[in-house]
Formats: C-alpha cells, structure tokens, sequence
C-alpha cells in the first residue's frame, strides 16, 4: 500500500505545482487523489479554515487510498458523526508549521488541533506520526502559503475514541502484496452492499433512486441528467420534493415548463446547494440564504419545529446522509425566480382573497405503467409553483 501511496502523492504534488502559492485548502482541492478528504473537510466545515492565509498550520493528508482501505464500519462511524468526524480531521493538522526537513532524529511530540498529541518519528528518510503502524509519510513538505502538508498513507484516529467495529486502520501489508495493493480498488464512494446501498454507501442521487417517496423526483433528475451538473469530488445538499407535494398539483400546466429543457433544468438545480448541510447547519442559517447552482439564493428560516426553504418545511427527520453529501424531503417544489417570470402563467389569487372554487383534483401517484410519463407529468408542479413564487405564496401548497 505505501508503494502506491507513494506513486499517488506524486499527483498530490503535481496539483500543487505552484504550492508555495497556494493554502492548504486550495492545494488538498486541486489534488487528484485527496477527494475523500476534501468532502470530508467540507462536510466538516473545516475546509475554508485550511484556507486561512493569517494561519500556519501543518496537514498530515490521508490519500484516497487510506480512507479506502478502513474497514466499513470504522468509516461509516466517522462520516455519520459530524462532532466525531471533525475530532477525526483535526487530528490531522497542527497549528505550526512542522517541516521533516526541520525535525531531529528520534520523536518530536506537537499537539493537534483536536488537542490531543500526535508523535512524529523520525528516522534518516522515514518519517511515521503515532508510531509505524499508524501513519507513514509517503511524500514530506509540500509547501503552501499558510503551512505544509505531509501525505500519510493512513488515517489518524485520536486516542480514546472507538470507531466502528475492527481496527482502526489496515493491517499491514505482507511481503510481495504490493501488486494487489495496486489493483484497482472499489472506492467507498462506489461501493454497494448485497440488495442495495447502506446510506453511508449511497450518493445523493442513488438516495433519491432508492427512496419510496421520491420517485417522481427520479424520474426528473434521470430525464434532465442532473448528474452531469455535479462534479466528481464535490459535496452537495440536495431539498427533494416528495411524490405527495408534487400529486398535489393539476397537471393540465404542465406543458408550459415541460416543453423547455432549460426551464426543466433549472428547476432542478434550484432544489441543489453545494455543501453538506444536515439539519443542524441549516437551522444555523437561520435567516439567511444559499446559493443553488442554478445560480438564485434560497431563504432558510426556523419557524418553531419547521425549518423551511424557500418557502417550503422539511419533512421532520428525513433527513439522509450519503458519501457526497445531504438529501433532505421537501415539502414542495422550488421555483426560481427567472423561471417563474418566463414561466408566464396566471397569477395566483393573492394572500386575502376570499377562495370559493374547489381545490383541483390531485393527480394519483404513478404506477410502474406510468413511468416512461412520470417526468412530464411532474413539471405540472412547476409551473403552478412558478405562479406562487411570483406572487409571493410559496407555502400555498405545504402538506
């Protein structure tokens, strides 16, 4: 393994070329082979303080690999936990900066920003962090403009914590095992259990695949390929509509958004954020806004037990975590701004009018029959939210 962790950090540095210019953040999101520790570090909402210029600060960078080669269990207890996962990452950074070309013979002790002491050792070439068999340095001082990092070919785990079941990193390899260290190994990211993806196992969009209230919402993103709006390596937070907010509404309007890819498309986007936000990161937004990758800003407000965006409460306690990130259920469908003024629709009765007219008649899910219409169908939705969003009644159609 720590021959391929050897080979993978030369493109650690080759994304770093210009290092002694770049932070540590910057150096750790153009890598080619740190993505794992990049969205954990987001997720973590530790990202941006490896970006501080006034900081020195020293990174022992787990490598793709490292993370892979944990056992399940042992990852899934540090993604699942945000308090644990940050304790994990600190663990990882000390706030000096910490050159192996600096460091005398024998050990040095530094304490990491998770307060707990890491233990370097050095000897002549070889550099471990808490002893041989935790951590080995496969690729010392890559410079940054606010500190260094070190590549490890292993994850640190703090003392005192248990994560998961097994041990806390992999068993070290035998002689002659660095050809099947080599071989291609399925990245947690991809990796699937018997029957379907664990939570931990899934992306947003398998979530959503997989989920028995949002299969219309599957049927959008597939027409619409989403997927090709989300970059490999980011984190996201997707708010997806149910299936019951979106039967709520006639369909008789639906062609006016369905005949428009574009239209359709930013929609979609609209219900996307990058970023992992559990429940607890949103309701710390309480008030303000965040920006979708269609591009409009999405008001998140805490109103007693419902937290709301744009408009819309979640469903309480839907929320699902993924290796790249959130998926909350969304008690309605987002309309951005530009796609309600093109949408040209009728505006809806405002707020004080006095509605005599019958409710229309709510569409019944979809059947296996009606799949291959499920996505024109569901822009119905669409376009009767773009009436309300121009007319400033979002919530009309909370569940």
């Amino acid at each position: 393994m720590r021959v391929v962790a050897s080979l993978l950090a030369v493109a650690l540095l080759a994304a770093g070329a210009f290092a002694q210019t770049q932070t540590i953040a910057e150096i750790v999101d153009s890598s080619a082979v740190a993505g794992l520790l990049k969205s954990l570090l987001v997720r973590a909402d530790l990202l941006s303080s490896l970006n501080d210029t006034e900081s020195e600060l020293t990174l022992f960078a787990p490598t793709d690999e490292a993370f892979s080669a944990l056992p399940e269990a042992v990852l899934d207890s540090i993604v699942s936990n945000n308090t644990l996962l940050r304790e994990v990452l600190l663990y990882h950074v000390v706030q000096s900066v910490a050159l192996a070309t600096d460091l005398p013979e024998g050990e040095t002790t530094v304490e990491s920003l998770q307060g707990d002491s890491l233990v370097i050792r050095k000897e002549g070439d070889v550099v471990t962090v808490n002893g041989e068999e935790a951590a080995t340095v496969v690729q010392a001082d890559v410079a940054a403009s606010n500190g260094v990092v070190h590549v490890i070919d292993a994850v640190l785990v703090p003392p005192g914590i248990t994560l998961g079941e097994g041990p806390t990193t992999a068993p070290a390899l035998e002689a002659g095992d660095e050809e099947a260290a080599a071989a291609p190994k399925e990245s947690p990211k991809d990796a699937k259990a018997p029957g379907g993806d664990t939570p931990m196992q899934q992306t947003v969009l398998s979530i959503i695949e997989n989920g028995e209230q949002t299969t219309q919402l599957k049927a959008l993103l597939e027409t619409y390929e989403i997927a090709d709006y989300l970059e490999p390596g980011e984190v996201y937070t997707v708010f997806a509509p149910t299936d019951e907010a979106i039967t709520q509404v006639d369909p008789a309007t639906f062609e006016r958004i369905a005949t428009d890819d574009a239209l359709a498309t930013a929609v979609l986007q609209y219900h996307v954020v990058r970023g992992a936000l559990g429940t607890q990161e949103l309701a710390a937004q309480d008030g303000g806004e965040l920006e979708t990758l269609e591009g409009s800003m999405l008001p998140i407000v805490v109103d007693g037990d419902n937290l709301t965006v744009g408009g819309f409460p979640l469903v309480l306690d839907s929320e699902q975590q993924g290796t790249d990130g959130y998926v909350h259920l969304l008690q309605g469908v987002l309309v951005p701004p530009s796609v309600a003024e093109q949408a040209e629709v009728t505006p809806a009765p405002s707020e004080d009018a006095n509605v005599t007219e019958p409710a229309a008649t709510p569409r019944e899910a979809p059947t296996e029959a009606d799949e291959e219409g499920t996505a024109s169908n569901a822009w119905a939705v669409a376009v009767s939210l773009a009436t309300l969003a121009a007319a400033g009644l979002m919530q009309i159609f909370v569940l």
